[in-house]
């Protein structure tokens, strides 16, 4: 009698997963063909005004039209210590996944399950990319809507693309956009110039721009 109570048990349980499964093949096919693919016009990465001399020191900075301050660069003159930096703080397995990370969304569903409230997003760093160039309030329809983005973001971009873009469009404390006006900025020094603690640092920020500013909060 117990083995079959025990059998009962795992067949329901079985259902119960199959059934969610098949939920969520339906819902990510429907949002699949509704939800647009994130679109960049190039504001984002708009270059602000900067007049140097001949050595390279700043004569003349103005930010943007949104009163921010962006200098976008290519990936290959970050140096080798920002992008691996900011792969291990902010999406660890971002060369491996195609643009949602199963792994850390099956652990923040479990998190925010036990703590009864979003303590974990599970966003990738695709799925950031497409936050930046579409914000929303954050709610589990955006989270979803980002997620389909990213899949989709993914079929149309290389990975050093988007970490390419996400380096140049993250905020990085005060109106900082992008690595580069971070470094210079921060440490005074280009980013592939960069030591690894501060390119550590930096890597941080972007989690909570304002929290984390060196200036105001050297101890966070």
């Amino acid at each position: 009698m117990r083995h079959r109570g025990i059998n009962r048990w795992f067949r329901r349980l079985a259902t119960l997963f199959g059934g969610a499964a098949t939920l969520a093949c339906l819902a990510l096919i429907i949002s699949w063909w509704l939800v647009p693919p994130v679109v960049d016009d190039g504001s984002r990465t708009a270059m602000s005004l900067r007049i140097e001399d001949r050595h390279g020191q700043a004569l003349l900075r103005q930010v943007g039209a949104d009163d921010q301050w962006r200098e976008p660069i290519p990936l290959e003159t970050m140096g080798p210590h920002v992008p691996a930096a900011v792969m291990a703080v902010e999406d660890e397995r971002f060369l491996t996944h195609l643009g949602v990370d199963p792994i850390a969304t099956t652990r923040a569903v479990f998190q925010n399950i036990r703590h009864t409230q979003v303590v974990s997003g599970a966003s990738t760093l695709t799925m950031q990319v497409c936050k930046m160039l579409d914000p929303a309030p954050r709610t589990l329809r955006t989270k979803w809507i980002e997620a389909i983005r990213a899949l989709k973001y993914e079929r149309e971009h290389q990975k050093d693309e988007v970490l390419e873009l996400w380096l140049n469009i993250a905020p990085f404390g005060s109106n900082l956009r992008g690595i580069r006006a971070a470094s210079l900025h921060w440490f005074g020094v280009e980013p592939e110039d960069l030591h690894l603690a501060e390119a550590a640092l930096l890597a941080g920020l972007p989690q909570s721009p304002e929290r984390l500013r060196p200036d105001r909060n050297p101890d966070a």
